[in-house]
């Protein structure tokens, strides 16, 4: 396998200025031996900041290595933009979960692991895995690449992003569920409101941004349950 990964790259490149200009998450599935993966996806983070990257793995590169042991209770509360969980050894399905809720929108799950067939045939005896394994690749919506020793080959999979609102548009909509969320609260009484949106478009951050203009406008006490 050529050290170099030109090709690779440019598609490891081009679906991260898919995702970031369409405010989608994308599922990556990288598939090869253990050192061609890493070298690849060493390659593809090192023009990112490193406090936007977790990288999971017990072949962790050294600057990443300070996440190599992380448990699914320390992600929670967290964002990263890339994510790279290497599911070869020791795959813990809590934390990968965990890990997937953490994911930024824009962002990017590089999911390395070992040839299939004979990963496939490896963990035949082991019914969790061998399913997860056998999901994993045959989902419509994750974007595999395939590394080969005489070839590079990625498995096209249609993109279909949903149209995205402009910045500002919905900067407005967060503003007005503001206002809503505190109306709720100094005007009608035991009226709910229910805030629906898609993932990452504001609705925590705007419940916290009514809860601290409640409480600078004298309300004393704010519960949050979730």
């Amino acid at each position: 396998m050529t050290t170099e990964f030109r090709l690779e790259l440019a598609a490891l490149k081009s679906l991260s200025d898919f995702s970031r200009s369409h405010f989608c998450r994308l599922p990556i599935l990288i598939i090869g031996e253990q050192a061609d993966r890493n070298q690849l996806a060493a390659k593809f983070l090192a023009t990112y900041h490193q406090e936007d990257i977790t990288w999971i793995s017990q072949q962790t590169p050294h600057v990443y290595r300070k996440q190599a042991k992380i448990k699914a209770v320390n992600v929670i509360g967290h964002e990263y933009r890339l994510i790279v969980y290497d599911i070869e050894d020791d795959f813990d399905p809590n934390l990968f979960a965990a890990l997937s809720g953490t994911l930024r929108g824009g962002g990017m799950f590089l999911i390395l692991c070992p040839p299939l067939e004979s990963w496939l045939e490896e963990k035949n005896d082991h019914w969790f895995m061998w399913r997860f394994i056998h999901k994993l690749s045959k989902s419509d919506l994750c974007i595999k690449i395939k590394l080969d020793e005489n070839e590079f080959r990625i498995h096209d999979t249609p993109l279909k992003p949903r149209t995205i609102q402009p910045e500002h548009q919905r900067l407005e909509q967060q503003n007005l569920a503001v206002q809503q969320i505190i109306h709720v609260v100094r005007g009608h009484r035991n009226r709910p409101l229910v805030l629906l949106a898609d993932r990452g478009r504001g609705k925590s951050a705007a419940l916290g941004i009514a809860a601290s203009k409640l409480l600078m406008g004298g309300l004393t006490n704010v519960f949050i349950t979730a």
